[in-house]
């Protein structure tokens, strides 16, 4: 017998790389990404991106579907839907994505293109 009351909610799924950490490689998936440490990566992600206030992102290539940056982001990104850098987060490389909002005190450094996101980036 199984009581319904005892089932848990299912947990988004997500990759976290902790503060300290540093990783390389591909990452591809419908979760999240929340880096807090080091991460140099291709990325394919039908979820949320988070780079906390001391994560460093470098992506070649990156497709998801939301980007927030708290720290330093650099690269290729391509967010299907809306691109957020916080006070302090800094931004480099080309951007296209559905919206983008900056808060005082954030850097963007490169091209952005708002309101489309191109179909040929991963």
């Amino acid at each position: 017998m199984t009581f319904s009351f005892l089932k848990r909610p299912e947990a988004p799924a997500y990759s976290q790389v902790g503060r300290g950490a540093s990783w390389t490689g591909r990452l591809a998936g419908s979760g999240m990404l929340i880096v807090l440490g080091e991460a140099a990566t291709e990325l394919a992600l039908g979820g949320e991106v988070i780079v906390g206030p001391a994560g460093r992102l470098t992506a070649t290539a990156a497709r998801c579907g939301a980007l927030r940056v708290e720290g330093r982001a650099s690269g290729a990104f391509c967010v299907d839907g809306p691109v957020a850098v916080a006070p302090g987060g800094r931004l480099s490389g080309s951007v296209s994505a559905r919206r983008f909002d900056a808060a005082r005190a954030a850097h963007l450094d490169g091209r952005l293109e708002v309101g489309v996101t191109k179909p040929d980036t991963p």
